[in-house]
């Protein structure tokens, strides 16, 4: 168990160094103002550059305006390419997930930035979804059947599915016939929709997303279960960021949606949507506390999860 323990934090390593192509560690920001901040985001569009880059490039074009410093964007391998990128002062920001936000905040890698805030709201909602041409009308009919579900680091698209499902009475390793685990939202709403799966765990934004995109008939979806709210993915600072950088980036892009030169279309937010502004005090705890909501979903069911779509 130890061996194999050191073997996954290893590759773990390793795909930060090969993914991010770093050259060597220490912050960007701590090794010269000459040198672009470097901010790594999860992949929350199946790990292309195309889709989560394409959202936070013009948010860092216009807080770029604003602080006269310059930014490197980068999309993170996996969900835990992104948390080690801070932890080993690879990155100096990260967009991160809730989850993967709580696990480097507890690591000590992470501060709190920003979340976004659209219509005076910074939360979001997972959902369970099915095909409209399904007999499926509720999770108790979910039972015998397959569900996709994202990475398992997703707070929305693994995390909160296995959550509803377990507080609608079904233990998804015993009560479902297969439970595949993709990489992400947009890959598991696809397999769900090309018939490979019954139902597809992932978020509201993802859903949305790929409607507008053309990849799914918004006609052709219908929703099973919906989750709690949930804070929006957050923006960190690695906390050994200098402090008048710190304070230079938090002031920025607190105020940047006002900034005479910024266009309001330039403000964008998880799932590339426009919104009204950054919020940069907000109550870090709430991240914790939504985590806690849905504690059933612990290592030991991940195992099980592996052990059973391995065949084990």
């Amino acid at each position: 168990m130890v061996v194999t323990r050191l073997s996954k934090y290893l590759l773990a390593v390793m795909f930060v160094v090969l993914s991010l192509g770093v050259l060597s560690l220490g912050s960007s920001a701590n090794a010269g103002s000459e040198k672009p901040l470097r901010v790594v985001l999860i992949p929350a569009d199946g790990g292309t550059s195309n889709g989560t880059k394409a959202t936070f490039e013009p948010l860092f074009t216009a807080v770029g305006l604003v602080t006269e410093l310059d930014f490197e964007i980068v999309v993170a391998q996996d969900y835990t390419s992104a948390v080690e990128a801070m932890c080993f002062g690879q990155a100096d920001i990260a967009w991160f997930g809730p989850n993967s936000f709580v696990t480097a905040y507890e690591r000590g890698c992470a501060e709190f930035l920003a979340v976004d805030v659209r219509n005076g709201d910074s939360t979001y909602r997972s959902g369970i979804f099915a095909r409209q041409s399904s007999e499926l009308q509720n999770l108790e009919d979910l039972r015998g059947r397959t569900i996709a579900l994202g990475s398992m680091q997703s707070t929305s698209s693994f995390i909160y599915p296995l959550a509803m499902l377990i507080n609608a009475g079904l233990d998804p390793v015993e009560d479902l016939d297969t439970v595949r685990i993709t990489s992400s939202h947009a890959q598991a709403l696809q397999t769900m929709a090309a018939g490979r799966a019954d139902a597809a765990g992932a978020s509201f934004h993802s859903l949305t997303k790929a409607i507008n995109e053309g990849t799914i008939s918004a006609e052709s979806i219908q929703v099973l279960a919906v989750s709690s709210p949930i804070p929006n993915p957050p923006l960190a600072l690695n906390p050994s960021l200098d402090p008048e950088i710190k304070r230079r980036l938090r002031d920025a892009i607190a105020t940047v949606h006002e900034h005479p030169g910024v266009s309001k279309t330039m403000i964008r937010g998880y799932g590339g949507v426009q919104v009204d502004r950054y919020e940069t005090e907000f109550d870090v705890d709430a991240y914790a506390r939504a985590l806690a909501e849905i504690s059933g979903v612990d290592d030991e069911l991940k195992v099980r999860l592996m052990r059973k779509s391995s065949g084990g």
